[in-house]
């Protein structure tokens, strides 16, 4: 009898290793599994702040070129004003031209200064000599 309880003790005792070996080889493979898993969200924050990191040199960049277009936009807004500026100007001097048709300005002369009067042709060929005009520079405009 205390044969058979020593086996069935040693039956028992290799049963309860085997049991404690593969709870043991469970363990390290849940282990292996868990340290995989925790590489891999190593591995995804790194990203994310490399992400984080890029994001913020873009946001950086985007301002400076939203401050730039800004500019330009306020810069073209003006343009567009001194052209129309321009325009008008150009629109009045071409009224003035209008209404200053040759024929009248020299009816207008002769009306002033009649032929009978002994300075007509002198100041007649002062009228009709060609003005020479020089234009403004742009440098000299500012000063």
């Amino acid at each position: 009898e205390l044969r058979y309880e020593k086996e069935r003790l040693l039956e028992k005792a290799e049963q309860t290793a085997a049991a404690f070996d593969e709870a043991l080889r469970n363990l390290r493979r849940e282990r292996f599994k868990l340290d995989a898993d925790l590489k891999m969200t190593d591995l995804r924050f790194l990203v994310l702040m490399q992400e984080l990191k890029m994001l913020k040199e873009f946001e950086k960049k985007e301002k400076t070129l939203s401050a730039k277009l800004q500019g330009r936009i306020d810069e073209k807004a003006e343009i567009v004003a001194r052209i129309a500026e321009c325009q008008d100007k150009v629109t009045a001097r071409k009224t003035e031209m209008d209404k200053l048709n040759p024929r009248q300005v020299l009816a207008e002369f002769t009306q002033l200064v009649p032929e009978t009067n002994k300075l007509h042709e002198p100041l007649l060929k002062i009228f009709k000599r060609k003005v020479k005009r020089v234009r403004k520079r742009a440098g000299k405009e500012g000063g």
